[in-house]
């Protein structure tokens, strides 16, 4: 509760989607500079086109988390199924043996997506299945 009062009041349910959008990108295009992700412990896969590949989707949906930040009310949707993308990358990190530095961002990534799972139905005033089934929040 202590969580949802300090997001909801001075830091702002908005902001905090806002800047976990900035982290994506800002992650996703770090770990293109070549060496970065052996710098963190993940295997590079060979063509590279394999790290590439989910690294331009992050970014992505990065993006579409900001830009869905303008307006939670009619965009929370998004914001919840880029936390269901959260979860399956941590998941596709440990299941397929992808390294420490990709637990570690996984980690992150199910805090961030247990947070939008929790407080984000709270904030827009809908249920979590609502907002995944793209059903609009009573206004």
């Amino acid at each position: 509760m202590r969580v949802c009062n300090h997001l909801r009041g001075m830091f702002g349910m908005r902001r905090f989607v806002f800047w976990t959008g900035v982290y994506d990108v800002v992650l996703a295009a770090g770990l293109l500079i070549p060496g970065a992700p052996a710098f963190f412990g993940m295997p590079v896969p060979h063509p590279i086109g394999w790290l590439y590949l989910p690294l331009f989707f992050v970014i992505c949906f990065g993006a579409i988390v900001i830009i869905a930040s303008r307006d939670l009310k009619h965009r929370a949707s998004f914001v919840v199924w880029d936390g269901v993308g959260r979860v399956a990358a941590l998941l596709a990190a440990i299941v397929g043996h992808m390294g420490i530095g990709a637990i570690a961002f996984g980690v992150v990534d199910l805090i961030i997506a247990l947070l939008y799972f929790t407080l984000l139905p709270r904030f827009v005033g809908s249920s979590l299945w609502d907002l995944l089934c793209g059903r609009p929040s009573p206004d």
